[in-house]
Formats: structure tokens, C-alpha cells, sequence
């Protein structure tokens, strides 16, 4: 799983809900980072700040559709906006989490986009069959 931002403490409480459930989490800061973690592993849960270095979470979920893949974006948000939850959902983005984070919430989220990034990753195998 990928985190993309440029607040370390709120990637540390997140580490740590991580860390909880043996889940591994990669951290960058940049754009560029990003794009080539997800070429690397290209089923992946990515939780993403709105605007980090080099662009922000529609670009990154740009890169994601382009390139075909199966990953499941989440976005976090200071605050409960249900415009941005809407506009996240409507571009082809999985979900969007608050700060600061809710320890269950995070799971029952993360839980579910891997499972859907899962799904994803077994439907394109059966196309190229």
C-alpha cells in the first residue's frame, strides 16, 4: 500500500493502524514517486493527500487510469466534504478518509479497496486469457 503526501505526522498515525494489521505501507512525497511505485505493484490500496509535491490526487488518479491500473485511490481530507467525497467517486476514486484518522474507519476502508483492488486485478487476468 502507498501513502502520497507531505504530512510525515499524520503518515505516522497512520503507520501505525497499519503496522496494527501487518499491512505494509511505502511513503512518498511526489508525483513521480508515486507514478513509478504503482508501475512497480500495480494492484495497490494508494492514500493520497489532496495536493502533495508535483501534483495533487485527480492527477495521480489520472496516471492510474491511463496506464490501466487496478488500484483503489482513497483520499484524505481535514474535514468531511461531501463535494470532495462526490468528486472522488464520480473521477473513478475509491473512497475518501478524515483526518485525523479513525482507527476503524481506516481499517474498514482499507479493507475494503483492497479487496476491491483484488477483484480488479482477477478480472483483468481473465481478459487477457
Amino acid at each position: 500500500m502507498l501513502a502520497v503526501g507531505a504530512c510525515p505526522e499524520d503518515w505516522a498515525s497512520l503507520q501505525l493502524v497499519f503496522e496494527e494489521n501487518a499491512w505494509n505501507l511505502h511513503c512518498v512525497h511526489h508525483l513521480a514517486d508515486a507514478v513509478d511505485f504503482v508501475r512497480k505493484h500495480p494492484a495497490v490500496v494508494i492514500v493520497s493527500d489532496p495536493a502533495f509535491s508535483g501534483g495533487d490526487w485527480k492527477q495521480l488518479l489520472s496516471h492510474l487510469i491511463a496506464e490501466g491500473h487496478p488500484s483503489a485511490l482513497v483520499v484524505v481530507n481535514r474535514v468531511a466534504d461531501e463535494r470532495l467525497w462526490s468528486e472522488v467517486l464520480h473521477l473513478g476514486g475509491y473512497d475518501v478518509l478524515v483526518k485525523p484518522f479513525d482507527k476503524q474507519e481506516v481499517i474498514r476502508v482499507i479493507q475494503l479497496a483492497w479487496h476491491h483492488c483484488n477483484e480488479a486485478c482477477s478480472k483483468r487476468r481473465q481478459a487477457h486469457r
